[in-house]
């Protein structure tokens, strides 16, 4: 069935990847899923599906696009940041096969791998570890996103929504463009009309008298 839905699976079926230590690399093909979160719009991100049907996230590049803070360390083998407050402080730790969220710790065997230096988790686990839910359909390519809190880039586009409004309302108006008036004593324009303008004045002038 895979090798109909993703033709360039096959291709690729021969690469592995580094699973939970003592566990035996699992083949791969190489994707690029398209997040649709409601109320933002749809985005991508780099995702890698098994053999064993199975979809992991780059879990750096999603939170980068949620605006979700994360720090990578220890060659790649740790992320840690914090959720929607600094009090639901997480950390991802490959070596341990573990995910904490604040106090809470999530058994992740098998649920991690690593892939060009980059950590993949998988899909399932963020409902559980972060209050994410990812729904995916395979024949799309695509996930559905939605989550039990406030994701920050949503939390932005309230706030940027909101200045919007107000300024608005306040009668405030941003110019997209702003043209300079550019006069000159020597512009050629400028000096041919003052010319003809003292010819024209002294001539009814003369004619006066």
């Amino acid at each position: 069935f895979l090798l109909f839905v993703l033709p360039e699976f096959q291709a690729k079926a021969g690469n592995n990847i580094i699973a939970e230590k003592g566990d035996p690399p699992l083949l791969y093909d190489d994707l690029s899923v398209n997040v649709i979160l409601s109320g933002f719009g749809d985005f991508y991100v780099d995702a890698v599906y098994t053999d064993k049907g199975v979809l992991f996230i780059n879990i750096e590049d999603l939170f980068k696009k949620l605006k979700i803070s994360c720090k990578v360390g220890q060659n790649g083998t740790l992320l840690e940041g914090s959720l929607d407050k600094s009090s639901r402080t997480y950390v991802v730790d490959f070596s341990k096969s573990q995910i904490k969220v604040g106090s809470k710790i999530i058994k992740a065997k098998n649920g991690m791998i690593k892939e060009t230096g980059a950590l993949y988790v998988e899909s399932s686990l963020f409902a559980e570890a972060f209050g994410i839910k990812l729904t995916f359909n395979i024949r799309a390519l695509t996930l559905i996103l939605k989550s039990d809190f406030e994701l920050p880039i949503i939390k932005q586009m309230r706030i940027d929504n909101l200045r919007a409004n107000l300024s608005k309302l306040s009668g405030e108006v941003k110019a997209d463009t702003i043209v300079k008036r550019n006069y000159h004593l020597l512009k050629f324009g400028t000096l041919d009309w003052s010319i003809a303008s003292s010819q024209a004045l002294a001539s009814s002038q003369s004619g006066a008298s």
